[in-house]
This record gives C-alpha cells, structure tokens and sequence, in this order.
C-alpha cells in the first residue's frame, strides 16, 4: 500500500473530534506514529515488532491505546486501525468485486507474514534444538576424554606399581650365594617376566614371605642358594605351610641331612624323584620323614 499510494487521509475535523484528543499528547504522538508505520507496513504489523519500533513508548501508553480501542490486537498479535483499513481497502479499486479482492489479497498478505513469522520461530526452535543436541553431544565427547585419560593414568600407575614390587622381590635375593661364591643369576627380562606371572596368581606378600622364608632357612642350614630363576620356577611350590600333625600320602615328607634346623618339607610323589636328584646337584640330601613330630612348621 505504501508503495502504490506512500500516503492516508487525515481529517482535521475528524481528528479534532475524535476521542483521540482526549489522550495526553504522549498517546496522541505515539497513535500518529504507529499509524504511518501500521500504513508503510500495507495494514499488516504485529504488535511485538510496533513496541520495538517504538521501544521508547512506556507500556502504559500502548496500554491506553489499546484499552480505548484506537488501536485492537487480536489473538495473534496483529493489530488493526479501522479507519486506515478501510483506506486501505477503498484503495484498491472502487467496484465492490475489486474492493473484495483487495480485501483478499490484504488477508493474503496478511497470513503470508504470518506464516513468515512462524516460520522463523519453526527454523530458531529446531536451530536452538540442534544447538542443544550438539552441546549434548561435545559434552559427551569431552566425558569421553576424561574417563579415557583417567583409564590410561590408572594404567600407569597400576604398571608402575607393578614394577615397583618386581624391583622390591628381586631385592630381597642375595646377588651371591655366599656357599658356593657366585651369583644366583637374578638379573634380566625373564625374571621381571616371571615374577609378573606369579604376582598375577599370588599376593605380593606371599611371594615375600617365600623368598624371605627360603633366603632363611638356607642361612641357617649353611645350605647353596638356587639360581634365582631356578627357585622362582619352585616357588609354587615352596609357599603354601602345612598341617605339621597331618601327613597327606599323596607327598613325601624330608628333611635336608645338611639342614642343622628342624625344619621339614614335602614334595609330591610323583615329582619327588626329579626334585630330589635336581638338589643334589647342589649338594642337597634328603632325608625321609615318617612323622613330623617336634619339627618346626613346614614348608611345601
């Protein structure tokens, strides 16, 4: 409208006789203004995008516009000023049928802007539900990380305690056995390898307590040491006590001839035989044991 014809009527008498008047000038300017913005808008303006036009207004001013009815906002925010629609109207084309069209296409243009603006909110909606969906997901991601560095340092420190114990063990074994003067070969890959193994069956302090056990009992029986790899390979062995009032047949109970303690053992039946010439190689003899009374607690 304002493109076919940039201006409206204004009656003076009408204006002068019109309850407008009544208003305080504030509402009279601020009536004049929004209905040369209502009529370069072609008749279609909502009532939000007037406020923001005219952002300076104090909300008691629109209030008086609208409550006196110079101005009517429908449900849709839309407002009307019935004597620049009627304008707008007439304008098109004076036969009736032309006036309807008009009319129409008004409507038309009207629901375009509509459709226009619910479709903006539409695209800011699924924007704002993509932008959160998005959030959501970096969010998880950035979770992600943390628990997979988290995982990682618990890695680290589950190895590096893991080696720290390795290292301990292998300290508790003499580097020499001072019998024979050489080293017990504790050194290398393969007995890190081993112990790894056996810690993964058996507690730390058991396995201290076997090398501890055994480092003694050889002290006091002035007996040779085993390679350290040799007596690693024994070990299972060598860590579980026995009920000293209780003899299982399925063993062989000894004590070693040069062992000047009361200590007692036992070994397998089966394996008894291989055992027993392996240590005499080392000088060990044993001696077979029917009962194990007055003997000190006994290692397997």
């Amino acid at each position: 409208m304002a493109k076919e014809l940039p201006y409206f009527k204004f009656f003076v008498s009408e204006w002068n006789d019109g309850d407008i008047t009544l208003e305080d000038y504030e509402v009279q300017g601020l009536f004049i203004n929004v209905c040369s913005y209502y009529w370069s808008n072609e008749c279609t303006l909502t009532l939000k995008k007037a406020e923001k036009k005219f952002r300076n207004a104090d909300s008691d001013l629109w209030q008086t516009l609208i409550n006196e009815q110079l101005i009517k906002v429908d449900k849709e925010d839309y407002i009307s000023i019935s004597f620049l629609d009627e304008q707008a109207q007439e304008r098109g084309k004076l036969c009736s049928t032309n006036a309807g069209n008009a009319k129409k296409g008004w409507e038309k243009r009207k629901a375009e802007a509509k459709a226009k603006q619910e479709l903006s909110e539409k695209d800011a909606t699924a924007l704002k539900s993509q932008s959160e969906t998005d959030a959501k997901g970096m969010q998880y991601r950035e979770e992600e990380k943390r628990e997979e560095k988290k995982r990682e340092e618990e890695k680290r420190e589950e190895k590096k305690r893991e080696e720290e114990d390795i290292n301990f063990l292998i300290s508790l074994y003499p580097d020499i056995c001072e019998g024979r003067n050489c080293s017990t070969r504790k050194g290398g890959d393969s007995i890190k390898a081993k112990l790894k193994k056996i810690l993964g069956k058996k507690s730390k302090e058991q396995v201290e307590a076997s090398i501890k056990g055994y480092v003694s009992d050889c002290a006091k029986s002035k007996t040779y040491l085993l390679n350290f790899s040799k007596f690693l390979d024994e070990l299972p062995e060598a860590v579980e006590r026995i009920d000293p009032n209780k003899l299982d047949e399925d063993y062989v109970y000894y004590q070693w001839m040069n062992d000047p303690t009361t200590m007692a053992r036992r070994v397998l039946k089966s394996e008894a035989d291989k055992m027993f010439e392996g240590q005499s190689m080392g000088g060990y003899k044993p001696k077979l044991l029917k009962s194990l009374k007055g003997k000190n607690t006994v290692w397997k």
